[in-house]
């Protein structure tokens, strides 16, 4: 089904079904009449084509900003946060699909490089922050927060590295 197909369904079919409707199979029609049957099926129906509907228009989303992206030079330059196209991917793959090991190693990067850490947008430096927090590395974030205000220290005193509790 096209998108335009789903959203037709959405508005038109679905709320059709609440007065009965038959289902066909190869080996003939079962008839659903009006009542509680019709209802808790076009619910179902009404779900699943909400999921397919979301899903189609992530899909154009994402073909939308592909296309954008061919069109135009990368605004990648490499950078001591991220040198190489293959850490920037790393950031990348932290932000889309967040594990531990791949926000580890960017908050990593960013702690040992400072100064570039600090050149990046404030969006940037939010999005690595936010990482940091929802994978329980609060000292992290709250260390990389210090590298833009200027203290070297979190307030709680200064971190490990690795992600412990404060020395």
């Amino acid at each position: 089904m096209t998108r335009d197909d789903i959203l037709y369904a959405l508005a038109k079919q679905v709320p059709d079904m609440e007065r009965g409707f038959e289902i066909h199979t190869s080996y003939g029609a079962i008839v659903i009449p009006a009542g509680p049957l019709a209802d808790c099926l076009q619910a179902a129906v009404r779900k699943g084509l909400q999921i397919q509907e979301h899903a189609a228009r992530k899909l154009e989303q994402m073909t939308k900003c592909c296309s954008q992206h061919a069109e135009r030079p990368p605004t990648w330059v490499p950078n001591p946060l991220f040198p190489t196209t293959a850490d920037h991917g790393d950031f990348l793959r932290a932000l889309i699909r967040p594990n531990p090991q791949a926000v580890q190693r960017v908050v990593e990067r960013a702690l040992a490089n400072p100064e570039s850490y600090r050149a990046q947008t404030a969006s940037l430096r939010a999005d690595i922050e936010r990482l940091a927090l929802e994978h329980g590395m609060p000292d992290l974030a709250a260390s990389l927060r210090a590298l833009c205000t200027g203290s070297e220290q979190s307030p709680a005193g200064p971190v490990d590295p690795q992600g412990g509790a404060p020395k």
